[in-house]
């Protein structure tokens, strides 16, 4: 029936974009670990901002349509705890919010 071939392409919709996220993800634990961290095994806000072209790639890859900007405002908003560094998980998160369309200022809010 159509009914059941819409559940199915939704399904297969859903598959895809789980598939895409954790390849996203992995991607951005890769770029992280990349980074030269502090004693307390976190990246400065510089440290992001040098690996800044490296997401840009990723998330060009992913078919992401965001803007520079976009990145700018998301990497003054990675570090969720206003701890001063940006762990693995803050990094990975705001990058899939962004994959996800979140903007900056609403990641903030969450």
């Amino acid at each position: 029936s159509m009914f059941e071939k819409n559940e199915l392409r939704m399904e297969e919709h859903r598959i895809e974009h789980d598939r895409r996220r954790e390849k996203l993800r992995r991607e951005c634990e890769a770029i992280y670990s990349t980074l030269s961290l502090g004693l307390n095994g976190e990246a400065t806000r510089a440290d992001i901002e040098a690996v800044l072209p490296k997401m840009e790639g990723v998330l060009r890859e992913a078919s992401v349509d965001f803007s520079l900007p976009d990145l700018e405002e998301m990497i003054r908003f990675m570090d969720i705890n206003h701890d001063g560094s940006i762990s693995k998980a803050e990094f990975t998160h705001a990058v899939l919010f962004q994959a996800e369309g979140v903007r900056p200022m609403s990641m903030q809010e969450m």
